[in-house]
């Protein structure tokens, strides 16, 4: 068995590009899901289809909005006072983390490679043809029965 870690050229991953959804978290107060529903469907004019999905996170609610136009121009304003319950809505825009721009390092095994060959320059070529490698565990290659 040859045991060979390698990089894989790649272009960049792209971002998430949406410009709805918003972070939203309360001060003065506490709502629940239904009643930030509640207090979003009266006031952010939107179909009647338009279905709300807010999960909460830590002591903040994503929620994506109908538009993105939406989303910009609360934030210009301020957010949302809620009067009647002496609450402010704060709103930013929010986009997921990504877990970087690389792929992850990656080991990979390579089966039925027999004990004469099992040589730096064999699992190295071996690894070549799935990527760049990076590093062969020539230990691990000669030491397994595989």
């Amino acid at each position: 068995m040859g045991m060979v870690f390698f990089h894989i050229p790649h272009a960049p991953f792209k971002g998430d590009t949406d410009k709805k959804t918003a972070k939203i978290t309360v001060d003065g107060g506490v709502l629940s899901i239904e009643q930030l529903t509640e207090e979003l469907q009266n006031c952010i004019p939107c179909p009647s289809t338009w279905v709300w999905d807010i999960r909460q996170v830590e002591d903040a609610f994503i929620v994506t909005l109908p538009t993105d136009d939406d989303l910009q121009r609360i934030i210009m304003y301020g957010g949302f006072f809620l009067k009647e319950k002496k609450i402010h809505l704060n709103f930013e825009q929010w986009a997921t983390e990504d877990e970087g721009l690389l792929i992850p390092k990656v080991w990979f095994n390579i089966y039925s490679v027999p004990k004469r060959l099992r040589e730096l320059q064999v699992v190295w070529a071996l690894g070549s043809m799935m990527g760049a490698p990076q590093l062969a565990d020539m230990v691990a290659s000669k030491k397994n029965d595989l």
